[in-house]
């Protein structure tokens, strides 16, 4: 969720919870106020109604709203109180708010009834409470409305930077520069942002040119010690012995060598140094491998079986594009069976890779793992595979392995 949308909810939530707690407060306080009115209004009638009786000795008797009757008690109290009497022109019960005073006027006591429909203060409270609230419902909206606005003008510099941020790359070898507001927090921030890409950078670099030289600098006496290695099985001044102890460590060597290349490799891919990319027929690309594992596929005796009716063009580096169909086509002859099978598929814009296989991968989660491999006496460095995630990865291509029908598949969804 946006930090604005959740500021803008929880401002909502709180003016919700503000207006119930005033709606109720008010509610409390016009009720209040209200029936003190209705009160006072009691009083006043039943002050006239006392100065008539007694001024001018008349009893004034209008029902339901003022009755007056001559009683025993002499006890004088006065009180308020609440009743219900029947309208009989609408048939209809109506509650009444009444004021019941005894008095002593004139030497006579009377009991004095002086009531006021509680429907019209009822009415008033309701009207009163209802424009009330319709005021705080369109105080709330108009103030919602205010705050999002000025929020987004805040938080506009912010926006525009972290746009920056995200295009960022390292590629571009030179710090993140964005641009200054007139806000304290956000200046602070891109000064963090700025100190922290320069130190990225320096890194990179630091580490990129390690990795690089080290690979350089491993390679060139691997080659050296293959050529040496070579030169000595292809003397004849050695044994049977001593030869099988010499391809052992030419063996080894060669595997450092590709070891060390596939690493290489891996780190390249990762920092997007093949920018020399161009429109590429993965059909091509194909049939070139195809033809170059001719010799490796017969002398496999394996059966190879294409569909590429279909072609797919693709922007993508064309070293890439030929490391990532030689490791699919390698690893499919490296992994086969005696006389298996090999089937290459274009279709809706889907490459499928199959090979024969006995069993499914004791760990297949882990394939594209790196160093990873199901057999362990396999003489591979675990690396093709990694190396086609990561060209995958990197170029948005989803690629799926699975088992069925005794063969392996790899899909790529391009």
């Amino acid at each position: 969720m946006k930090l604005l949308n959740k500021i803008n909810i929880r401002y909502l939530l709180f003016s919700l919870g503000v207006l119930i707690i005033l709606g109720i407060a008010i509610n409390f306080v016009l009720f209040y106020i209200i029936s003190e009115e209705l009160d006072e209004k009691l009083l006043n009638i039943q002050k006239r109604v006392t100065a008539q009786i007694k001024d001018e000795k008349f009893i004034p008797v209008i029902k339901p709203y003022i009755e007056v009757v001559e009683v025993a008690d002499r006890q004088e109290r006065s009180y308020f109180s609440d009743t219900i009497i029947e309208n009989l022109h609408e048939n209809e019960w109506e509650e009444f708010r009444q004021l019941i005073s005894i008095k002593t006027i004139n030497g006579k006591t009377f009991k004095i009834i002086v009531r006021e429909s509680k429907l019209e203060s009822d009415e008033l409270f309701e009207s009163i409470a209802l424009i009330i609230f319709l005021t705080f419902i369109v105080l709330v909206f108009i103030l919602f409305v205010v705050n999002s606005r000025i929020a987004k003008s805040v938080w506009l510099p912010f926006y525009n930077n972290l746009k920056l941020v995200t295009n960022f790359s390292l590629n571009d070898l030179s710090p993140l520069h964005l641009k200054p507001t007139n806000i304290k927090e956000f200046n602070e921030l891109n000064n963090v942002i700025f100190s922290l890409t320069e130190k990225v950078i320096s890194d990179y670099k630091s580490v990129k040119q390690f990795s690089e030289n080290a690979s350089h600098e491993i390679q060139t006496p691997l080659t050296i010690i293959s050529a040496k290695l070579e030169s000595l099985i292809n003397s004849n001044g050695l044994n049977a012995e001593q030869l099988e102890k010499v391809k052992s460590i030419y063996s080894s060597v060669h595997r450092l060598s590709k070891l060390n290349k596939s690493l290489l490799l891996l780190t390249k891919i990762e920092n997007k140094q093949f920018k020399d990319v161009e429109e590429i027929s993965i059909r091509k690309v194909i049939e070139e491998k195809l033809i170059e594992f001719q010799e490796l596929i017969s002398l496999g005796n394996l059966k190879l079986e294409t569909s590429l009716n279909e072609d797919i063009l693709m922007v993508i580096s064309p070293l890439l594009a030929d490391i990532l169909i030689n490791n699919l086509i390698s690893n499919s002859i490296n992994h086969n069976k005696e006389k298996g099978k090999i089937k290459i598929e274009i279709k809706e814009r889907q490459l499928s890779i199959s090979n024969s296989g006995d069993a499914i991968l004791s760990n297949s989660g882990n394939i594209f793992n790196r160093f990873y491999k199901d057999n362990p006496s396999s003489k591979s460095v675990g690396l093709g595979l990694a190396i086609v995630k990561k060209i995958c990865d990197t170029h948005n291509i989803k690629i799926t392995y699975s088992f069925k029908e005794n063969k392996h598949f790899f899909l790529l969804d391009l």
